[in-house]
């Protein structure tokens, strides 16, 4: 049971740092059109932005998709090879699923007596109980698996166009017709993804995750100073290739 817990906790280390990437992705760029609304004089179509759009299209899709895959859907397929399939949310949560009792309200409670609080004990063992209920189970001794299902069933709903998306036109490219995702449905996964990932993280830490998805602690290196700058210099500066991809590092 320990040796499963060590290996799921660390799924969510690799889970966290792929939904962060993907949360500051999406920040980015709904910051620079937020720039583009604002400013009429670069409102003009241009195959720029269709880089932009297309680049974060292929990228979150291809993000998302890697989340909601699991070995039950390789499994589900027929005549298809054995291969790995990376770390995802839907593999953690179909692991939750069988077996719950990892999840434990006992082990829960130690992550909170192991660390320092100004609570008295029967305060800290309310705010244990009222927490464990609310995320993980009412009244039951481990995780309910029902409730994990309904997050891995919601998972799977909002990312299944875009799977589908992901498998026929970016990792292959079928003939099969297959509608582009909206950026609606992608920032809802991207949202699901987020919402859940701050929740199974204080199931597995006793620690809150929100503020590591909010804006000002995403974009810490003040990336939009750079469009305070001119972009296009005299043609004597240095421009050379060595120098862009420094910058890029």
């Amino acid at each position: 049971m320990e040796q499963r817990f060590a290996k799921w906790d660390e799924y969510l280390n690799t889970i966290c740092e792929g939904v962060q990437e993907l949360v500051a992705n999406q920040h980015t760029f709904l910051r620079v059109w937020s720039m583009v609304d604002r400013n009429p004089k670069i409102q003009r179509p241009n195959s720029f932005y269709k880089f932009l759009y297309d680049t974060y299209a292929a990228y979150s899709i291809s993000a998302v998709r890697r989340q909601i895959k699991s070995e039950k859907d390789r499994k589900r397929r027929k005549n298809r090879k054995r291969r790995n399939y990376n770390v995802s949310f839907a593999e953690l949560l179909e692991g939750i699923i069988e077996t719950p009792d990892v999840l434990s309200r006992k082990r829960f409670a130690a992550l909170y007596e192991s660390i320092e609080q100004d609570f008295e004990p029967t305060v800290m063992q309310r705010i244990v109980n009222h927490t464990y209920q609310q995320f993980a189970a009412a009244g039951m001794e481990h995780i309910d698996p029902n409730i994990v299902q309904q997050d891995l069933k919601e998972l799977k709903a909002l990312g299944g166009k875009i799977e589908q998306y992901a498998d026929r036109r970016i990792a292959h490219h079928d003939k099969r017709p297959s509608r582009i995702p909206t950026f609606g449905e992608i920032d809802a996964c991207i949202d699901c993804l987020k919402k859940l990932t701050i929740k199974y993280w204080l199931l597995f830490r006793a620690e809150d995750l929100s503020n590591c998805f909010v804006p000002q602690q995403l974009a810490a290196d003040y990336w939009e100073e750079i469009f305070s700058q001119p972009w296009i210099l005299p043609d004597d500066s240095d421009t050379s290739t060595e120098v862009l991809h420094s910058s890029i590092r």
